[in-house]
């Protein structure tokens, strides 16, 4: 069914089923999605600000659900499983995601903004590349495996969070708090932890070449064994039991500023 360009602005749309119908370019602004099933809908260019899509779910057999282009700035997505669903170029401003299933979700070029949060939900595998998270919350949100790099994260919470074998080379982390984050595995090449909160985080074997970690803040907390790569701005403390394998870093002072030269003293003409 074809509901292209339609005006459904707060359309009661409890347990409706929606698989494989078509809302591209549609007014559903405030629309009530609850516990409807849209397993292959396309709400490409759709208006869905403020809508709720709770308890949505979309089956495997009918694909995933399409926002690409979506206006989904407030939308609210909670307790719903919506596996492989893209959200490409979607403006997500203020959007509130708990506690759903996002598995493999494609977020390629979407927007987001301080106010947005996504709270304990699954997002392994999916495809944040380049998006701006920037003081957003996500906290306890499952990132295991997905595409992180170029992200900008800046100020995000991320408290108790998993990244284990993430992919986040270049990734902008400073000032946000990963404190019990799990990034064992990680990809963190060029990464940046400027001032970030690590108080029991794990870089158990994360590849950390060239990620600055100057200062980073509890960097004695977190745990660095058997990292790879050389990272920036931290200085190896030595295992306790004398080995060699590395369980805490302390952040690298900066070498002290010379005194200046003293001014030649004056000379006299004959």
């Amino acid at each position: 069914a074809s509901f292209a360009h339609a005006r459904m602005k707060s359309a009661q749309l409890h347990r409706a089923v929606l698989d494989k119908a078509y809302f591209g370019g549609a007014d559903m602004t405030e629309a009530q999605l609850l516990h409807a099933r849209m397993g292959g809908a396309n709400f490409s260019g759709a208006d869905l600000h403020a809508a709720a899509l709770n308890d949505a779910w979309a089956s495997a057999l009918t694909g995933p659900t399409i926002f690409d282009g979506a206006q989904m700035d407030s939308a609210s997505i909670i307790d719903s499983t919506l596996i492989g669903a893209s959200f490409r170029h979607a403006s997500a401003e203020g959007v509130f995601i708990s506690k759903s299933n996002l598995q493999g979700a494609i977020f390629t070029d979407a927007v987001f903004d301080s106010l947005s949060s996504l709270e304990m939900t699954i997002l392994s595998g999916a495809q944040l590349d380049g998006v701006s998270l920037a003081g957003s919350s996500l906290v306890e949100v499952v990132l295991s495996r997905a595409d992180l790099r170029a992200a900008r994260l800046s100020g995000a919470q991320l408290v108790k969070s998993d990244l284990s074998g993430a992919l986040c080379d270049a990734a902008d982390f400073s000032r946000s708090d990963l404190s019990q984050t799990n990034l064992a595995g990680a990809s963190l090449r060029g990464a940046s932890f400027h001032g970030t909160k690590l108080a029991e985080a794990s870089f158990e074997k994360a590849l950390c070449e060239g990620a600055d970690f100057t200062g980073a803040v509890d960097v004695t907390k977190a745990n660095f064994r058997g990292i790879r790569g050389t990272p920036v701005g931290l200085r190896l403390r030595p295992a306790s039991s004398g080995g060699a394998a590395a369980t805490a870093f302390t952040t690298a002072a900066p070498p002290p500023t010379p005194p200046p030269a003293p001014p030649p003293p004056n000379q006299c003409l004959a």
